[in-house]
């Protein structure tokens, strides 16, 4: 099988090994969120959320949910469009973060005046170098639970994607921020073996097959960065990639438009989907791209700060 990797790592059991590695700081810490407080403007949708955030390293992934009936269910998740200030990726620690929700948006006319905020922080980001001074980021998953597969009902599923299930998955873990660049793997084994389809330090790596990635993270290991580097799980990949959501990509289904050659809106991010993933649209070697795959982290990430989970290259 060609295509590419992402690596990954327990984060349980050995924080103060990877650590070590970075020259003996402490063991990562969990962000804290706290001193949640919201209101609404007057005479105005607008909601103004404020909160102060703590103990992470690096930067973070922030999301916002909201409960209208004074906390026993937090179902009103507003949809990324209508949200703007100190939410999604990228959020560094700091006390009076702002979040703004046009609440006009996502529910009209509704009156909650038991309406509660909840602000969560997830994704710190820890970074290790490989030989030659070559950069490995990664971003922290935390531990939860999702509806892994597709419905039968969904447009462009394989038949091998359900059913639909529930998985646990009970720990924390940290997986790459990109796809494997051929950089880090001619740092980690002195090789490139992609040619023809995007050549470059930077471009996701191909042309590998399973046991060449078996090959590369024995090597990974015996480089003494601390932690057990592996290839992420099924299931962690996908709890990874859809980062919180259920739609069929993780910016929305993007049903106004076929699944091959055309563009169209994301669904419920803003913009395209063009503005997420390289695919034959703007890969093919027309106006819209030039063939083959194309440097990491040239898109927009997902909803936990990782790059590519759709498209470029298969993982």
């Amino acid at each position: 099988m060609n295509g590419a990797i992402r690596w990954s790592v327990r984060s349980a059991g050995f924080a103060a090994a990877l650590i070590l590695a970075w020259g003996g700081r402490g063991a990562f810490s969990a962000p804290t969120v706290s001193n949640v407080r919201a209101s609404q403007r007057p005479g105005s949708g607008l909601v103004d959320v404020y909160y102060d955030l703590w103990g992470g390293q690096g930067a973070m992934t922030v999301a916002v949910v909201f409960s209208l009936n004074g906390g026993a269910d937090w179902g009103m998740v507003p949809s990324q469009a209508a949200l703007s200030g100190d939410v999604g990726a990228g959020i560094a620690n700091g006390s009076n973060k702002h979040i703004v929700w046009n609440a006009a948006v996502d529910s009209p006319g509704v009156l909650a005046p038991q309406a509660l905020a909840k602000v969560e922080a997830t994704g710190q980001e820890m970074r290790l170098l490989l030989p030659g001074g070559v950069p490995l980021d990664l971003v922290r998953i935390p531990a939860g639970s999702f509806q892994m597969g597709s419905p039968d009902t969904e447009r462009s599923r394989h038949d091998d994607e359900g059913p639909v299930h529930t998985v646990n998955i009970g720990y924390s873990y940290y997986l790459g921020k990109f796809e494997v660049t051929q950089g880090q793997w001619q740092a980690v084994t002195g090789s490139n073996p992609a040619h023809d389809y995007g050549v470059g330090d930077d471009y996701p790596v191909y042309f590998v097959s399973w046991n060449d990635c078996q090959s590369f993270v024995s090597t990974l290991n015996g480089l003494g960065l601390g932690g057990t580097f592996r290839l992420p799980s099924e299931s962690e990949w996908e709890y990874a990639c859809r980062a919180g959501t259920s739609t069929r990509f993780f910016f929305g289904d993007s049903l106004s438009v076929d699944d091959y050659a055309t563009d169209g809106l994301a669904g419920t991010l803003p913009g395209n989907r063009s503005d997420y993933m390289w695919w034959w649209f703007n890969c093919q070697g027309n106006a819209n791209g030039a063939h083959g795959s194309k440097p990491v982290g040239t898109k927009l990430p997902n909803q936990w700060g990782l790059y590519d989970m759709s498209g470029n290259v298969y993982e």
